[in-house]
């Protein structure tokens, strides 16, 4: 029943659709400008110290990476399984609370790096207190998204629950 591809569901409002596009198109230009600097974006995040290890950090950089490709068949509404569209919109959830940890990490520790890697390794983009309330408006547009798009039928959520 989770793996049969289907449509996604109806949306509960037409304005989500253009905030799903805005955020597809926004982690599209993360992924692309990441990969296509990953070396550097690997460096970077071994820079923030979050996790003390070098193995660590490029998984992290591996992570987010991949989160936001595969966030994109959830927020584009293409046609996937329902269990692909789940996995897709955590994916979603994850690259923004990742970025919103990171940009937390990054203010409160004296940590001086000089881009915080939202566009890999292309553009400069300084750590501040905006970065954090961005990735804190990532997460919060990511709520609205889910809300608009909910990828589970009440029928099927009640059955799998």
């Amino acid at each position: 029943m989770l793996a049969k591809i289907t449509d996604a569901p109806k949306l509960k409002n037409p304005n989500i659709r253009q905030l799903s596009l805005l955020l597809a198109g926004l982690y599209t230009i993360y992924a692309v400008t990441q990969l296509f600097s990953f070396e550097d974006f690997v460096l970077l995040t071994k820079s923030f110290d979050l996790f003390g290890s070098a193995i660590l950090s490029t998984v992290l950089a591996s992570l987010i990476v991949i989160g936001e490709v595969f966030s994109l068949p959830y927020l584009l509404r293409i046609r996937v399984s329902r269990l692909m569209r789940v996995f897709s919109m955590v994916c979603s959830w994850f690259v923004a609370i990742i970025w919103l940890i990171i940009s937390l990490w990054l203010v409160s520790t004296i940590n001086a790096v000089p881009s915080l890697g939202l566009f890999g390794g292309l553009l400069d983009v300084e750590p501040g207190w905006w970065s954090v309330f961005f990735s804190l408006s990532l997460v919060i547009l990511n709520i609205w998204i889910a809300w608009g798009m909910w990828p589970l039928s009440k029928k099927l959520s009640k059955r799998v629950a």
